[in-house]
């Protein structure tokens, strides 16, 4: 038996028992309530608008998610992640970065969205594979 699609989870981080709004996703504890999992693909469900002013003067985000393995008995060896395509605005663009905290520990919480995380190594924009040693 494999790992099927619907064992991964993609988690927000902010708390573990606590935390269900995306938008709040700055690091911290994973989510481990329901609330906490982003389910669908629907636009904008892991981020709010990025408003007409934060577009015309510019606007760094940085978001803190995790991917959990959530199979009863098989471990994820060598997960890949990618960015499949980048967005369609010449003015925009989605980048990942890997976290240096050991694995199962919390990420270090930002104070908010725009403040640049410094347990984090950013990958050029055109590393659009990312993989992970494991994932549990």
């Amino acid at each position: 038996m494999a790992i099927a699609a619907s064992d991964i989870k993609l988690r927000i981080s902010g708390s573990s028992a606590s935390a269900t709004d995306p938008n709040g996703s700055f690091g911290g504890a994973m989510s481990t309530v329901s609330g906490g999992i982003i389910t669908t693909n629907v636009l904008n469900n892991d981020m709010d608008d990025i408003t007409s002013a934060e577009a015309s003067t510019g606007i760094t985000i940085y978001h803190n998610y995790y991917y959990k393995n959530e199979h009863a008995t098989l471990t994820y060896i060598s997960p890949k992640f990618y960015i499949d395509t980048q967005t369609n605005s010449g003015d925009t663009s989605v980048a990942m970065a890997l976290v240096t905290e050991a694995k199962n520990v919390a990420t270090t919480r930002l104070a908010n969205e725009e403040t640049v995380p410094a347990t984090v190594t950013l990958l050029p924009l055109q590393t659009m594979q990312v993989e992970l040693q494991s994932v549990v």
